[in-house]
């Protein structure tokens, strides 16, 4: 099976986005801090240790007791610890007093891992509430006098620790939800761009009397698009927040008169992210919904609005165009029944086409364009996936078939990225 995702980025006519962020930060600052030394010892074994990958290769490497090979890193051994903590904080972890033999049984292919010191990565995790550091590296270094490749035999672990702030702000958290009181109505958006709440959605859609609120009073409350980040370090909103609003109340009576309405600005769940070190973007799908839901209250609002600001002078400049960004992904099936790697647009031998079409209206044709593929497939022998635009070859997926003695069944991943002239679209 084959599966498919494309995304296109050109340059269109005009229109506006717009981004709004929120932060909240509380800071208490310790200078209290802790340090507590381990003697270490690695005993390395004689026998090396053999590993088959997917694509056929064999590859040894050395290895200890409790070593953890990982792939990301040539299937290099890794020093791994995890040490019980008295309080939580922040790590800092040194390797002193270091001891290092030659080591000529390395695969060669893995020695662009290798560094001329040692990496030490720690981390603050905790089990059954108790604090404790996970401590991991690469026990090798390449000698910068010999050239010579060395592996760590003994070391002295020095662990120093500043606890973290005990305080927080009392406006931390929300003491309840803003749903517990007033009457809300929940509001599905599929797509980018500004929203409009009039008299006729307010009294045919919801069935509510517009005239039995106060418009002061009505207010859309919403946390935006995209995924709620996996890792829970990451800020984010504990409730929902409300969205600044544009309300045009044309006598201003505060009724919610046939001729008036509110507008604000909704986002879809997937999200465009911007790379700053490729300076592109990259489309990243939400897993889990979509929809973006929003919440309109008539009677819990707290009358935030968009003020509207008098021009400042003349203007002065003309926007005439913008980057425009579209995706083609379908989440259909998961091979393993696991996991976040959703696959769709199935093909097989029996059926080895798919067509899909994507339009451009008013496109900048002296703009290059940059169009990424990226296909999975789980067949036992290779493949080859070629990527047509507009009859024209543009891409070739080349991807190894999957051994037998894989399982479950498994997927490999091809992907690939080109600037390509925007005359092909037309």
């Amino acid at each position: 099976m084959t599966a498919l995702v494309y995304q296109i980025f050109m340059k269109r006519i005009s229109r506006f986005n717009s981004l709004v962020a929120f932060m909240t930060i509380g800071l208490l600052i310790s200078s209290f801090a802790k340090a507590e030394d381990f003697q270490r010892r690695i005993e390395w074994k004689q026998s090396l240790k053999t590993f088959s990958t997917l694509d056929g290769k064999i590859i040894i490497q050395p290895t200890f007791d409790n070593a953890t090979h990982s792939e990301q890193f040539g299937l290099l051994p890794f020093y791994e610890e995890i040490i019980p903590l008295s309080f939580s904080g922040n790590i800092s972890v040194q390797i002193l007093n270091p001891v290092y033999v030659t080591s000529d049984r390395i695969d060669k292919e893995s020695f662009q891992y290798i560094k001329t010191d040692i990496e030490v990565k720690s981390e603050l995790s905790f089990y059954r509430k108790q604090p404790q550091a996970y401590i991991s590296f690469l026990p090798f270094r390449k000698n910068q006098a010999t050239g010579l490749i060395e592996k760590l035999e003994s070391f002295t672990l020095r662990m120093s620790m500043i606890p973290k702030p005990q305080r927080r702000s009392a406006n931390a958290y929300a003491s309840n939800s803003v749903l517990t009181n007033g009457n809300w109505y929940k509001i599905a958006v599929t797509s980018d761009g500004i929203y409009k709440i009039d008299y006729n959605f307010v009294n045919t859609s919801l069935g509510v009397d517009p005239n039995s609120f106060n418009l002061n009073t009505l207010g859309v409350f919403g946390n935006g698009g995209g995924m709620v980040p996996d890792i829970n370090s990451v800020a984010r909103p504990d409730d929902l927040l409300e969205n600044p609003t544009l309300l045009v109340d044309n006598n201003g009576n505060n009724k919610f008169d046939p001729d008036d309405y509110l507008l604000f600005y909704g986002q879809i769940p997937d999200e465009w992210a911007f790379n700053s070190g490729t300076q592109s973007f990259n489309h990243i799908k939400n897993l889990y919904s979509d929809k973006t839901y929003y919440f309109l209250t008539t009677d819990a609002g707290t009358n935030k609005r968009i003020s509207i600001a008098p021009s400042a002078g003349s203007p002065n400049k003309v926007i005439t165009d913008f980057d425009e960004h579209v995706f083609h992904e379908s989440d259909e099936v998961n091979l393993l029944r696991s996991g976040k790697i959703w696959l769709g647009d199935k093909m097989t031998s029996f059926n080895n086409s798919k067509s899909f079409s994507f339009n451009f209206p008013n496109l900048i044709t002296s703009v290059p364009v940059k169009f990424t593929s990226r296909i999975a497939t789980n067949t036992s022998s290779s493949s080859t996936t070629i990527v047509n635009l507009n009859s024209q070859t543009l891409i070739t997926h080349s991807v190894p078939g999957i051994p037998s003695s894989s399982y479950p069944p498994a997927s490999l991943i091809s992907s690939t990225s080109l600037i390509t002239t925007p005359t092909l679209i037309n």
